[in-house]
């Protein structure tokens, strides 16, 4: 992380790196948790785990989170031993959070906009980060 007090008011100037999506995802969620996007509340570290399985399988065209390739998917990335029955739990309680909107009748996920068409076939994934000084705030 570079930080420095320069002339365009930049403060904090970063650009992070990860070699696994999961790890991406979750770095995303704690960054925009951090920035606090005013219609999304903090997930939990396990609320964030299925998040990420979510966006995974929404970007893969697995749209029904509780279909048989969707659970592979919350298997493989969220936990071992998920069913159904907690797979739709979890949905609920997301989508309180607004970070998910699942359809239960259509069973369907609609996810934020910031995760959709992210390309998974990347070796490596990386965001921005850069936070600058309102001009009009004393220092």
């Amino acid at each position: 992380m570079k930080i420095s007090k320069s002339t365009n008011n930049t403060i904090v100037d970063e650009s992070i790196n990860y070699d696994s999506i999961f790890d991406f995802l979750i770095g995303a969620i704690d960054c925009l948790t951090a920035i606090r996007i005013k219609e999304c509340k903090p997930l939990t570290n396990r609320m964030k785990r299925f998040y990420a399985s979510s966006i995974i399988h929404y970007n893969l065209g697995i749209t029904n989170p509780i279909s048989e390739s969707a659970l592979q998917i919350y298997k493989k990335y969220y936990k071992e031993t998920v069913n159904k029955v907690e797979i739709a739990d979890l949905l609920k309680i997301i989508s309180k959070r607004n970070w998910i909107f699942y359809d239960k009748e259509e069973r369907s996920i609609e996810i934020h906009p910031l995760f959709k068409k992210i390309d998974l076939k990347n070796l490596s994934f990386s965001f921005n980060i850069i936070l600058r000084k309102n001009e009009n705030q004393p220092d």
